[in-house]
């Protein structure tokens, strides 16, 4: 899986969810949303994102054999892939993988992910094979970050809905 856009100059200990909300990328998809320029295209959170217009994130606990049951199950199983693309890089490049602290000052610890992602891209075109098993761990978290504006809220609500009627019903 190829990365098409990254933000490392957060630290780790930063909240998924507020790297998110500073980064360009979520700036951008608002403004295209807002001037209504995206339409059918969405990215995917996990719960311990705000539910947006074009960030799609699971049902809090759906009913088994519910159309938005399905959906989670879509949502997830589609997640598992970019958990999957992060664990490659930690296998190809152990210097992100090591006792998962910081050695090095923000600034050059945000140009070796720099360097790392690019270095992934280069792999995954040439179709450079990967020596060892992948461990993934399943970092879901529960949602804590109220969205910005109620309304897109229910928009995206709304969206959210129409995507398991139409895909998962």
């Amino acid at each position: 899986m190829e990365i098409i856009h990254f933000n490392g100059t957060f630290p780790g200990s930063t909240h998924d969810a507020a790297v998110w909300q500073g980064s360009s990328l979520s700036q951008l998809l608002e403004t295209n949303y807002v001037n209504g320029v995206s339409a059918g295209e969405w990215l995917l959170g996990d719960s311990g994102y705000a539910q947006l217009p074009w960030l799609m994130t699971p049902y809090a606990d759906a009913d088994e054999n519910t159309p938005e049951a399905r959906y989670n199950l879509a949502h997830t199983k589609t997640r598992v892939l970019i958990e999957k693309c992060f664990g490659v890089m930690k296998t190809r490049f152990r210097c992100i993988h090591k006792h998962r602290t910081l050695h090095y000052d923000p600034v050059k610890a945000s140009k070796i992910i720099a360097a790392v992602v690019v270095l992934h891209n280069v792999a995954i075109k040439r179709n450079e094979p990967l020596t060892d098993e992948l461990q993934l761990e399943d970092r879901l978290r529960p949602a804590d970050d109220p969205p910005r504006d109620m309304n897109f809220l229910n928009v995206a609500r709304n969206i959210r809905n129409n995507i398991t009627r139409q895909y998962f019903a």
